[in-house]
């Protein structure tokens, strides 16, 4: 699993602790063999057993090879692209769980499959760090700043200065005296970084940069 992306996908933003978004919350393997484990037909059912904590609807679930149930490749850590739909018939022995998306391998028996919960954060967390996580490309400074030389953003009397290409956590601070401040912090540099939404630009404070 890559610690980050140069895209601006919510998956491939630093995969740094502050920014974890799911906790396992039950465990289980796969007890199925055949048609059922979706090796050709991209079988959305898992019949699971030997279980742990409970399974239950909209749950993120990973497999002990990622790519077979996650094809995003994401590990217990940000939301995946694949989770849980319904469960029938209990939470293990003969349960079993339908994927929103089917499996992408053959889940022999004995495959461990872990079920993360996504973790509630206070609004103030929820509301800034992740959202501050931002991509900048080498044209987004240039779309909002209106001059040349060093770029930086003036967006709605934002000015941050200059800023590296890469993904940046930038957060509004308001001083003692009301005077209202935006820090910026570099988290990983990138010379190929590639934006493919304009809003993800944006953090929760303020339009901080526009277009691709």
């Amino acid at each position: 699993m890559p610690l980050w992306g140069n895209t601006d996908a919510n998956t491939a933003k630093p995969h740094f602790p502050e920014l974890r978004q799911v906790r396992p919350s039950a465990t289980a393997t796969a007890a199925n063999t055949g048609v059922l484990a979706g090796a050709a037909s991209g079988n959305t059912v898992i019949t699971v057993a030997n279980g742990t904590g409970t399974i239950v609807i909209g749950q993120f679930v990973f497999g002990g090879n990622v790519s077979q149930i996650n094809s995003s490749g994401e590990s217990e850590f940000f939301k995946g692209n694949n989770s849980v739909l319904s469960v029938v018939g209990g939470n293990f022995g003969t349960s079993n769980v339908v994927l929103r998306s089917s499996v992408t391998a053959l889940l022999t028996n004995g495959t461990p499959l872990n079920f993360g919960t996504e973790i509630t954060y206070n609004s103030d967390v929820a509301n800034t760090f992740f959202s501050d996580t931002i991509l900048v490309t080498p044209t987004r400074p240039a779309n909002t700043s209106g001059t040349t030389g060093r770029a930086g953003s003036t967006v709605a009397n934002t000015k941050i200065g200059s800023i590296n290409t890469g993904w940046n956590r930038i957060t509004r601070k308001i001083n003692n005296d009301g005077t209202i401040r935006f820090l910026k912090e570099t988290l990983i540099a990138l010379a190929n970084s590639v934006a493919a939404n304009a809003s993800s630009a944006n953090t929760s404070a303020n339009a901080i940069f526009g277009g691709l």
